[in-house]
């Protein structure tokens, strides 16, 4: 066995696993068929994981021209040869069933376009548009289009409620102005995105949570989703931080499940099932085993104001369910024990932690209102662990602590 010796043979292989998904890349470069969890070394780059083997498989072919059937170890000489390279291996899998947390998510006002979206299932915007003085104009909610990726997630708005959450089953791709789309000012070039469609049963309307999003999200929207009057803005597409995403699917209810397994069926993950599946489900209400692990690793205390009293504390996960993959939404060390007005705050992304236990408070909580919360700026948590960090990071990072 030869040494891959440029990178570049290694983000082809990370490129066409990105682009093909995980069966059809195991297809093309002949890999014998596994799960995620028969592999003990992962690539982490760009914030996603990848095999480490299967990877090196297919940059050797790159390189070599030739199939690399047989390794001499991952540990001994794969990981070490990555490693040369640059790249980041570790020895667990830090985003084990990653297709259920998505890349991106993105918000669509689909307006005419609504039976088109329901029937034929893809979203189209136009490359560019002429202006009154005959320049080439790209609009604000056009630039998000071209950057989705299959399995991103698309809220879709609809006369002012969410009737969809679309799933890309493609990455976006050139593609002409559909037929029914008049507008002579459009160029004919565009952009479309195949997606799966999943219609909620009952449409949640805009009314209902833009006073919570627009303070904790719609500055890190691009472009805002909301004007200053908190209504809908005129804009096709727009890329929401994670954060927000997962703040609409836990709006969204049981229907989330649904779109966890479209987001792991789009990129070739696997689902869990039976008992797996039965406690992951428990544990998006904090309930089942996880709950009975946290409340016992904090010895049914509230980590952070020590209040005693079981039948109010709620285990709250540190890195949002909606967020994390099958292991993390079951992880002890994932969650807190917290008296309900924290479990409020730390939920939204109010509050967080530092390492140290520390607790940092967004700045535009007044004083006044902390004070009636029971909240202060020097309280803290003590009994963290270092298998608590990871997640406290997280949070850290996708409620903009950081």
């Amino acid at each position: 066995m030869k040494e891959v010796t440029n990178a570049k043979y290694i983000l082809l292989a990370i490129n066409d696993y990105k682009n093909l998904g995980r069966e059809q890349f195991f297809k093309k470069f002949g890999l014998r068929k596994s799960t995620r969890q028969q592999f003990d070394y992962f690539i982490h780059f760009e914030g996603q994981s990848y095999e480490c083997k299967p990877i090196f498989q297919a940059a050797y072919h790159y390189e070599f021209k030739e199939k690399l059937s047989k390794t001499s170890g991952v540990n001994k000489y794969i990981k070490p040869n990555l490693e040369l390279l640059g790249f980041d291996v570790v020895a667990a899998d830090p985003f084990l069933s990653l297709p259920q947390i998505c890349n991106a998510y993105y918000w669509v006002n689909i307006g005419t376009s609504f039976k088109e979206v329901a029937e034929y299932k893809f979203l189209w915007a136009p490359e560019s548009t002429v202006n009154e003085k005959g320049n080439t104009v790209i609009d604000a909610g056009w630039k998000a289009v071209p950057n989705i990726r299959k399995g991103d997630v698309i809220f879709c708005n609809y006369k002012g409620s969410i009737i969809h959450v679309a799933i890309a089953k493609s990455n976006a791709y050139a593609s002409p102005r559909p037929e029914n789309r008049s507008f002579v000012q459009w160029k004919e070039s565009g952009y479309r995105v195949d997606i799966e469609l999943v219609t909620l049963k009952t449409p949640i309307p805009n009314s209902e949570f833009k006073e919570d999003f627009v303070p904790l999200f719609n500055g890190y929207c691009q472009p805002k989703l909301f004007t200053k009057t908190y209504t809908v803005a005129q804009n096709y597409m727009v890329r929401l931080p994670n954060s927000a995403g997962g703040f609409l699917l836990d709006l969204i209810g049981e229907e989330a499940l649904k779109i966890h397994d479209g987001i792991a069926t789009s990129v070739g993950a696997n689902i869990p099932e039976g008992s797996e599946r039965e406690a992951i489900v428990k544990a998006r209400v904090g309930q089942g085993v996880f709950r009975e692990e946290v409340m016992k690793y904090w010895k049914d205390s509230c980590a952070l104001t020590n209040v005693r009293y079981r039948q109010l504390l709620i285990a709250s996960h540190i890195l949002p369910w909606q967020h994390s993959n099958s292991v993390e939404k079951v992880d002890k060390f994932n969650g807190l024990a917290l008296a309900p007005t924290a479990d409020k705050l730390f939920d939204k992304g109010l509050i967080s932690f530092d390492d140290n236990g520390q607790i940092l408070i967004k700045e535009f909580l007044c004083a006044d209102t902390l004070i009636k919360l029971g909240i202060n700026n020097k309280m803290k948590i003590n009994g963290l662990e270092k298998e608590h960090f990871k997640y406290l990071s997280r949070h850290r990072e996708l409620f903009h602590f950081n």
